[in-house]
């Protein structure tokens, strides 16, 4: 019984990336470490649309700050300048404003995720 376990915990492994690190046993690089507490990093997603347009929907949890402000008003949200930020407005173009404008403020761990509608059907929202 011993041997199946560890051979489902392997494949379950194999099949799905997780490293020794989250499997419970201690990593054997810092690399591991480093994966692992990449994976365990919250996602911030930051609704770049209107006030309007977010209060007729949004995606679960998401911060609403228009495009426009987002210099302004990113230390709302965080301060953080490796935060895993994810923007999305109707259709990416004022979400790929914003992602460049948190750039030029040192934001690096950014993603355009584009429309508000195919985000909401991919998270299934």
């Amino acid at each position: 019984m011993k041997k199946t376990t560890i051979l489902l915990t392997a494949i379950l492994a194999a099949t799905t990336g997780l490293t020794a690190h989250a499997l419970g046993s201690a990593p054997t690089t810092d690399n591991a470490t480093t994966v692992s507490a990449e994976a365990k990093q919250e996602i911030i997603f930051i609704d770049v649309r209107t006030p309007e347009e977010f209060a007729a929907g949004h995606i679960q949890g998401a911060v609403n700050i228009p495009y426009e402000q987002i210099k302004e008003r990113i230390g709302e949200v965080t301060t953080d300048k490796n935060a895993n930020i994810h923007l999305y407005c109707k259709s990416g173009r004022r979400a790929g404003i914003a992602l460049e404008s948190l750039k030029e403020e040192g934001f690096t761990n950014l993603t355009n995720r584009g429309g508000y509608e195919d985000l909401r059907k991919e998270l299934g929202q």
